[in-house]
Order: structure tokens, then C-alpha cells, then sequence
């Protein structure tokens, strides 16, 4: 039983420590255009797709 108690102690401050983290707000940052967009990882993602194929095919 002792050595329940001694875990339910030593666990209980990293778990409050974490429950506090856990109900903090975060801050995020959505950018729809410029360099770091969605717009422009979207044109991106869509030239790799179209050149990984390419439509000439030589021989």
C-alpha cells in the first residue's frame, strides 16, 4: 500500500503540471496567400503531380 502512495505522489505533480499546459490557449497562424500559403502549397503540390508524369514521353 506504501508503495501505491508513493506513486500516486510522485505522479500527481507532473500530471497537474500537464493538466495546466493542456488548458493554456495556443496561437496559430493561417496565411491563405503569399510564400507560406495554403494557395501556394496547393500550386505547388499540383506542378509536382503534373510533372511527375510527363506528357512527352521520348524513347
Amino acid at each position: 500500500m506504501a508503495a501505491l502512495n508513493a506513486y500516486s505522489s510522485a505522479a500527481a505533480i507532473p500530471l497537474a503540471r500537464l493538466n495546466e499546459r493542456l488548458n493554456e490557449p495556443f496561437v496559430t497562424v493561417n496565411t491563405v496567400t503569399g510564400d507560406l500559403g495554403i494557395k501556394q502549397a496547393q500550386d505547388d503540390y499540383q506542378r509536382l503531380v503534373n510533372n511527375k508524369s510527363p506528357k512527352n514521353k521520348r524513347r
